[in-house]
């Protein structure tokens, strides 16, 4: 254990908490978690690890294998590579997570779509953290205070064990299914390869893909094979990173290049994908009965479409998040009133008046450009 380290970090089998933080945040972080420690939770952080170790690799791999993720978000941490590469990669794995915020900086644009769903606590004091987070975490988490702390308390293990074993499976079946992903957008199926491609940076993401496509038939042929959960398109380009598409000055952008409508009319392209996350701004749609095929969506983003009729949407039963900037200003708000999961819609100005119903039914109404 380093020098200065509150406790040692749960080194044990069991379920436990995997803390994602700044070092420069440990004056604020370290109060919370010895007090989830005193209180015998599992707890792991990565002032634990030996030096000389495989810093990336040791992370990861306690990273994947714990019951919840805290992510304790500051502005040090919005800076921090290594704390945004721990977001990214627990949102990858589906893990359960909580988010605390250390300060009011809030969540940085792009990293806001990811964090969407995931609990929230704001920090006041380290009480107040602790007691809610203490009514957040489940009983599994929960050890003797003992048992998997040192390496006398801890089940010695072989010098190759089955979990490094499946360590070293998964970075393989990963780094090939990323070197597929790769050749796939470079060397696409015949008749669908997109007219240009290359890489941008934003903001959050460094390495943006952008594929752009001769016009919407070709698009849409190519998406046709496609088994993707997330898609994002805005024209006739589809892009890797929802964050990378903007409005500015009433004009749809990728990065920084203003990009023309495309000629998307319907959704009915999709039908039977298994898409979660779906974007298709400024395009030609101008209804969405064809969305409702679409059961699995959490995330819509139309906007920048001529639409102005929203009941296709109606019957997402899991639809969370959906952005209508842009659209109809004649686009009736009422019929998203009732939806079950409905919990954030953006929209632009010009339907403000008409958001009444959705913040009657308590859902957040974030009005954009």
């Amino acid at each position: 254990m380093k020098k200065g380290a509150p406790f040692p970090p749960y080194l044990g089998g069991d379920d436990y908490l995997f803390i994602s933080y700044a070092h420069k945040d440990s004056e604020q972080v370290y109060p919370i978690i010895t007090k989830l420690h005193e209180q015998k939770y599992r707890v792991w952080y990565d002032e634990g690890i030996e030096i000389g170790v495989n810093w990336p690799m040791v992370v990861a791999e306690k990273l994947l294998h714990s019951r919840i993720v805290l992510v304790f978000l500051s502005k040090h941490a919005a800076g921090s590579q290594n704390c945004m590469r721990e977001i990214n990669y627990a949102v990858s794995q589906r893990k359960n997570m909580i988010v605390i915020e250390l300060d009011e900086s809030g969540i940085p644009a792009g990293m806001e779509l990811q964090l969407e769903t995931v609990p929230r606590i704001r920090v006041l004091d380290t009480e107040q953290a602790v007691s809610e987070l203490l009514a957040m975490l489940p009983d599994s988490l929960l050890g003797d205070g003992v048992t998997g702390y040192s390496a006398a308390t801890t089940k010695k293990r072989s010098s190759f064990s089955v979990w490094k074993l499946l360590t070293v499976v998964f970075m393989l079946l990963f780094a090939a299914a990323v070197g597929f992903l790769v050749y796939r957008l470079k060397n696409p199926p015949a008749g669908t390869q997109p007219a240009s491609q290359k890489i941008i940076s934003t903001e959050i993401n460094p390495e943006v893909t952008v594929s752009t496509f001769s016009d919407a038939s070709t698009l849409m042929i190519a998406l046709k094979s496609s088994e993707e959960r997330y898609l994002f398109l805005c024209g006739n380009c589809m892009v890797s990173d929802a964050s990378a598409i903007v409005r500015k000055n009433g004009e749809w952008r990728i990065g920084s290049e203003v990009i023309p409508k495309g000629g998307i009319e319907t959704f009915s392209f999709l039908e039977g994908k298994p898409v979660e996350q779906l974007a298709l701004v400024n395009e030609k749609i101008t209804g969405t009965d064809t969305v409702a095929g679409l059961t699995g969506l959490t995330y819509l983003d139309i906007s920048g479409n001529p639409v102005s009729d929203l009941s296709g949407i109606a019957g997402l039963a899991k639809l969370e998040t959906l952005r209508i900037v842009g659209i109809s200003p004649d686009a009736d708000l009422s019929v998203l009133a009732g939806m079950p999961s409905l919990k954030k819609v953006y929209i632009s100005y010009d339907l403000a008046a008409s958001a009444k119903p959705l913040v009657d039914a308590g859902i957040e109404v974030v009005i954009k450009e």
